[in-house]
């Protein structure tokens, strides 16, 4: 008997226990849901900073009375013409198809080249046709370090000439200057605004130092290529372009810049020069660097 009211008294007991174990597991608050399982939106990246174009340098006008340069596998496909006008010179030369030819080339009939001392001469007109350009090559084909002077038809329209030294007509462009000219020293007039392509190219003869006067605002490509006497060049504030290569392989060691940093500079200006060259400036002047300019040595004037 005892043993049975045992088993009701245990019976009891884990009933109790065991309703009170599901009323405080119902008691038991829901856990929150997730408010919503949308991921939040993320703060818009910022735009990409995008570097302004710089704008492009200015570009250098052919110079007047020169046509473009043109190589012999070009040429030799444009019908060149030869024309020879009197005992001394001879010209292959090209129709312009507007009453105006180019001289392609000149011809020393009596090979004067050989002694070194030349008068280039240039006519008014070829076959009846007015001469108003000269292909670059032709000049330098004429030997250009064997031209002691240069000689134009006063009924030339297009070319003059002062002291051997050939320009265009108004003489604001300096085309060519002879390379075997007995001066050592020249001064460039005053009315010369560009120095044209290879104008002073192969001018042994000059020597010492180079004075850019203020009319001049452009030094072409090949302006001063292999000038080497002169050691120096003092370069106007009027100055605003030099081409490519304009005083390449040349002998000098200083260029002073007396304005602001030229808004054009072609490649190379001043490649295979002196290893001691250096450019000097104008502190108060702007554009420069140093010491470094295009990657030549540059510092200012003290």
């Amino acid at each position: 008997m005892k043993k049975i009211i045992t088993a009701i008294v245990v019976i009891f007991i884990l009933t109790t226990v065991l309703a009170g174990c599901v009323q405080q597991v119902n008691d038991t608050p829901e856990v929150q849901k997730v408010a919503s399982t949308t991921k939040p939106e993320r703060t818009p990246a910022a735009p990409p900073i995008s570097t302004p174009e710089l704008a492009p340098n200015p570009t250098i006008e052919p110079t007047p009375e020169l046509s473009p340069e043109l190589d012999s596998e070009e040429t030799s496909n444009m019908g060149w013409e030869y024309y020879s006008s009197n005992k001394d010179w001879g010209y292959d030369y090209i129709d312009n198809g507007d009453g105006t030819c180019t001289i392609m080339r000149f011809d020393d009939k009596n090979n004067s080249f050989n002694d070194g001392y030349i008068t280039l001469e240039i006519p008014d007109k070829i076959n009846g046709l007015s001469v108003n350009a000269i292909d670059k090559n032709a000049i330098f084909m004429c030997l250009a370090g064997s031209i002691k002077s240069f000689k134009v038809s006063s009924k030339n329209k297009y070319f003059s000439v002062k002291d051997g030294v050939l320009f265009n007509k108004d003489k604001s462009v300096l085309i060519r200057y002879p390379g075997v000219k007995k001066e050592k020293s020249y001064k460039i007039p005053n009315s010369v605004k560009t120095i044209g392509d290879c104008a002073f190219q192969y001018c042994w003869k000059l020597t010492g130092i180079l004075i850019i006067p203020n009319s001049i605002t452009t030094i072409r490509e090949g302006a001063f290529e292999s000038c080497d006497g002169i050691t120096g060049v003092i370069i106007s504030e009027s100055v605003s372009a030099i081409g490519d290569g304009a005083f390449v392989n040349s002998s000098v060691t200083q260029i002073e810049f007396l304005g602001d940093a030229p808004e054009y500079f072609g490649s190379g200006m001043f490649d295979e020069c002196s290893d001691d060259l250096k450019i000097i400036y104008d502190p108060a002047k702007s554009g420069w660097r140093t010491p470094e300019w295009n990657g030549y040595p540059c510092y200012p004037k003290k």
